[in-house]
C-alpha cells in the first residue's frame, strides 16, 4: 500500500474537481437539451433522461463540495 503525501493529496483533489465542473456543464447542457426536445413533442423517455443527468449533476456537485472541504484541510 502506498502513501501520498499532503502535496499528492492536494492535485489530486484539484485535478478531481476541475473534472467534475467540467462534466457538471455537459451533463447540463445534455440535460437542457432533453428538456427542449420533450416541449417539443418528444417521447416521454427523453424525460427520464433529462432527469438522470440532473441527478448526476447533483451528484457531481456533491462530490465537488466534499472534495472542496477535504482541500481547505490539507492546505
Amino acid at each position: 500500500m502506498t502513501y501520498m503525501n499532503n502535496q499528492e493529496k492536494i492535485e489530486i483533489l484539484k485535478k478531481d474537481i476541475k473534472y467534475r465542473r467540467v462534466t457538471i456543464i455537459i451533463q447540463m447542457i445534455f440535460g437542457l437539451i432533453c428538456i427542449r426536445m420533450l416541449q417539443h413533442g418528444y417521447d416521454t423517455m427523453i424525460a427520464v433522461i433529462a432527469a438522470f443527468e440532473i441527478t448526476l449533476c447533483l451528484s457531481d456537485f456533491n462530490r465537488i463540495r466534499r472534495n472542496s472541504k477535504e482541500l481547505k484541510k490539507l492546505q
